[in-house]
Order: structure tokens, then C-alpha cells, then sequence
């Protein structure tokens, strides 16, 4: 059809042909350049949303990005917005907090998105710039309904801070200003619940807020949390399920209701509150280690416990327990050599820790490292200088025959 009209036009069969490959040529060159455009973007786009760029401070993250402002288009901050809220969702708050400061590039003044930060950084322990943030919302005296939320986020962020009396003051300070603030007087009952000795007074802060507005899930969770504490197993059960029938899909009230019923010794309903946790929150590297607990010390698993630990430990690399658990399974497994990398580690965070050492000092026995064998049960016994295996240890690995067979490796 197309070469009836261009003959139509007068042109020759030759001159056609030329016109069809240009037009070949300008298309297949135009698919080209978009295709490598959308494999930049995309590289580009990946490259950004990666761990390590995650790992730049805040303040870095300030500056490189007031220095790129002027590039911002309103799409580009309704992106990083719904990117923002998408991470809090899945409580990823580290990663919320450099595209919520790239926002606030163009809102400044802003304060709920300024307080939505200031509780990204509380959730992400960066305790010090929420309560920086928070004293600059504070100093601003403007009277909101954001106001009260303010006040109480900033007491809360002095406790996290260790600064205790400080916190009880800024948040006496929000209840006398803002009366049945039921915030305020739950992380008052947070605070008062740290300390042994205001820990009775805790529950009535925290029943006060409850009493106040009785859909506040926070606060049963708190009552929940700190009867497991004090070993009250069925009532934090109870609040527990009272949190979830607020609050259906919270995540940290599944958690610590698969915990109450481990202490129970209701195993089977443990097993299926702590999956259901990682559903809905499989960064709970806690959550993932008391999976991998119950698996061991019930079900005697020790495949299904060593991958949870092992997912501990991709989210906490650092985590004593998971450490050690893991260079028991592998000592268990005569794999004493992987064993000593985990239980060193373990060692390096708890250096105190008995159990890490003895199983540390049987590991080096096994690969015959007796030098490094008797290093570790010497530990021991200055820790505890009467216990009785590492003594007995200690003398059979100084035999002459041991010592000389530890001088050969």
C-alpha cells in the first residue's frame, strides 16, 4: 500500500527504496537509544535504592542533596514520598530516611513530614537526630494539633538517649499542657517500666492511657510486654491477643505472643505466631532467632534453626546468641574450623560469655590448636576460677604429651 502512494507521488522504484531504509534505519536508531537510555535509568535507579547507599549518614545525605535541589521535579518528590512511606510500611526506616530528607528539599517548613522523620530516625535507633529534630520543632512554639505529638516523640527520644530524668520531665511537661495525651503517658509507662525500682508504677501509666482511649494498641502492648517480663506468661498472652484484636496484622504483638506461648510450652502456637511475625516483618532478625530457638530446643531441627539463625545474623552479624547457636550446630556437625568463626565472633561481643568459651575452647581441641584451646578455658577460670572442667581441661591439655603435640602444629 505504502508503495502504491509513494509511486502515486512520482518517485521511482529506486527512489523508494532509499526512503524505506532511511526509515528503517531512523527507527531501529531511535528503539536503540531508548533501550540504552532505560538500561542507564535502570542501572541508576538500582544502584541507588542498594545497601550501601543506605549507609551515608544523614547529615551526608543533607548536603549532597541540597546541593542537587534545583533537579527535583514534582514527580521526582511524590516518587521518593510513596518510596518513604512504602519502606515505614515494612518497617524499613533506615532506608525511609534519605528519600524523606530528599522531600523535604522542597518542604521545609513541613512539620508533619519533619515529625514522619523524626519517627523514621527513632525507629532507625538514630536517637540523636530525632531528638535534634524534635527540639527544632519544639523551638518553633507554633501551637498545632502536631503539637502534642511533638512533645511526647521528644520525650520518648531523651529516654532511648539514656537521659532518663529528662525524659520523665519533658513528658510530665506534655500531660500537664496536654491533658489525656494517651502517647505521653504510655512512654512515661515506657520509661518508669526501665527501672527497677519505678517499674511497679509503669502499669499505671500505662492502664491510664488505656483507660483514655481503650483502641490504643500501644499501651496494651507495653502492659503485655512488661508482664513478660516479670514472668506473668498468660496475662501478657492475654494483652497480646487483645493487641491484635485492634490491631490484626501488628507485627510485634505476633512476636511477642509466639514468645508467651514458648513459655507456655505451647509449642505449636508458638511456631505459628512467630511465622506469622516474619510474614508481615521478615527483617525481625529477634523474631527470626526465636524461631530458630524453638526449632532446636523442641523440635530438634537443626536444619530449619540454622537457617533462622543464619537469617539472625544476615540482619544482626553481631548477635551473641545467634553466633553461638550457629558454632554449636557446626561443632555438632564436625565442622569445627566454620564452628571457631562464629563462636570468635560471639567472643568479640561477649567476651565474658562461659559458654562461648568452652565451646570455643572444644572447637580449637578438635582441629588439635592446643595453644589457642587452653587460651580459652585460661579465660574461663579468670572469670571463674573453680570451675571444674575448665581445671580439668586445663591440666590434661598441660600434659607433656599435649603440650608437645600443640608445639607440632
Amino acid at each position: 500500500m505504502l508503495n502504491k502512494l509513494l509511486l502515486k507521488l512520482g518517485l521511482s522504484p529506486q527512489q523508494i527504496e532509499i526512503i524505506k531504509r532511511v526509515a528503517q534505519y531512523s527507527v531501529g536508531g531511535c528503539v536503540l537509544i531508548v533501550a540504552i537510555s532505560w538500561g542507564i535509568q535502570t542501572i541508576l535507579i538500582k544502584r541507588q535504592e542498594s545497601k550501601k547507599e543506605f549507609v551515608v549518614q544523614a547529615p551526608e545525605l543533607e548536603q549532597v542533596f541540597s546541593q542537587k535541589s534545583d533537579c527535583l521535579l514534582p514527580i521526582d518528590i511524590e516518587a521518593h514520598r510513596f518510596v518513604a512511606e512504602s519502606y515505614l510500611k515494612n518497617e524499613q526506616p533506615e532506608k525511609a530516611v534519605p528519600h524523606l530528607l530528599r522531600v523535604l528539599l522542597l518542604n521545609k517548613a513541613d512539620r508533619s513530614l519533619r515529625l514522619t522523620l523524626a519517627n523514621a530516625y527513632i525507629q532507625a535507633t538514630q536517637y540523636d537526630r530525632a531528638a535534634a529534630e524534635l527540639q527544632k520543632l519544639k523551638e518553633e512554639d507554633i501551637s498545632d494539633t502536631l503539637s502534642p505529638m511533638i512533645a511526647a516523640k521528644f520525650g520518648l527520644a531523651l529516654f532511648y538517649l539514656g537521659k532518663s530524668d529528662q525524659s520523665v520531665t519533658e513528658l510530665t511537661a506534655c500531660l500537664s499542657k496536654y491533658p489525656k495525651f494517651v502517647e505521653a503517658s504510655c512512654y512515661l509507662g515506657l520509661v518508669k517500666a526501665a527501672s527497677p525500682s519505678t517499674k511497679a508504677e509503669a502499669q499505671k501509666y500505662f492502664q491510664q492511657a488505656i483507660d483514655w482511649n481503650p483502641e490504643f494498641a500501644e499501651a496494651w502492648y507495653q502492659m503485655g510486654r512488661v508482664c513478660m517480663e516479670t514472668g506473668l506468661y498468660e496475662k501478657s498472652q492475654a494483652y497480646m491477643q487483645h493487641v491484635l484484636d485492634i490491631e490484626p496484622l501488628n507485627a510485634r504483638a505476633h512476636a511477642r505472643l509466639g514468645m508467651a506461648y514458648f513459655y507456655l510450652n505451647q509449642s505449636l502456637l508458638a511456631k505459628k505466631e512467630y511465622q506469622t511475625a516474619l510474614a508481615l516483618n521478615p527483617s525481625d532478625y529477634n523474631t527470626h532467632y526465636n524461631l530458630g530457638e524453638l526449632l532446636l530446643s523442641v523440635y530438634e531441627d537443626k536444619k530449619g534453626a540454622l537457617e533462622e539463625f543464619q537469617k539472625t545474623l544476615e540482619f544482626a552479624p553481631d548477635h551473641v546468641e545467634a553466633n553461638f547457636k550457629t558454632g554449636l550446630i557446626c561443632l555438632s556437625n564436625n565442622m569445627a574450623k566454620e564452628s571457631i568463626g562464629f563462636l570468635e565472633r560471639a567472643r568479640s561481643k561477649a567476651p565474658s560469655n562461659m559458654r562461648v568459651l568452652m565451646q570455643l575452647g572444644v572447637a580449637y581441641e578438635k582441629l588439635g590448636l592446643i595453644a589457642d584451646a587452653l587460651q580459652a578455658y585460661k579465660s574461663i577460670i579468670a572469670l571463674d576460677p573453680l570451675n571444674q572442667i575448665a581445671q580439668q581441661k586445663i591440666k590434661l591439655l598441660s600434659s607433656p604429651a599435649n603440650a608437645s603435640a600443640g608445639s607440632n602444629e
